[in-house]
């Protein structure tokens, strides 16, 4: 696709964080396998990154927030923290307030 944001290893790490944080409903809850296989997808096609999904842990929304600072790179990620199984709107919520994108993110 045409201009999506280029993710080095550090921010793809994040990107991956938080998709373990909706997943596992702020931690309380394992991540399903099909969230699990999503996150792979995510990192080979999106992110082209090598992260060990295995010993991932979750970040919190505040802490998340000081850390991607491209409008583009935070767009795209609640794009696809939407599409995850089972999602947990509340935490989704929380992410974008916490990263400052305007809820037309959530148009279909």
């Amino acid at each position: 696709m045409k201009n999506q944001p280029s993710w080095p290893e550090a921010d793809a790490k994040l990107f991956l964080q938080a998709m373990h944080e909706v997943g596992s409903m702020g931690g309380i809850a394992d991540v399903e396998p099909i969230t699990i296989e999503m996150m792979e997808s995510i990192q080979n096609f999106v992110l082209k990154s090598s992260i060990d999904l295995n010993h991932l842990k979750g970040i919190a929304p505040a802490d998340l927030s000081g850390k991607i600072s491209d409008q583009k790179k935070r767009e795209q990620l609640l794009q696809i923290l939407i599409l995850l199984p089972n999602f947990a709107q509340p935490k989704i919520s929380q992410f974008q307030m916490a990263l400052r994108v305007q809820k037309n993110i959530f148009r279909f």
